[in-house]
């Protein structure tokens, strides 16, 4: 059985992952649309999104 410390940080590093896969799914959208970026100021910002 495992500590509970060890769970509680399994849990949050699901759920920090499940947050993060949503969000960088929706901020290129999110940059074109309400903040009028071009598709190359997106490009650019593709690296930090992974």
């Amino acid at each position: 059985m495992r500590p509970y410390n060890e769970k509680i940080s399994i849990y949050n590093g699901m759920a920090s992952t499940i947050a993060m896969n949503f969000s960088n799914n929706f901020f290129p959208i999110f940059a074109i649309t309400i903040l009028s970026a071009s598709n190359y100021q997106v490009g650019l910002l593709a690296p930090f999104l992974h």
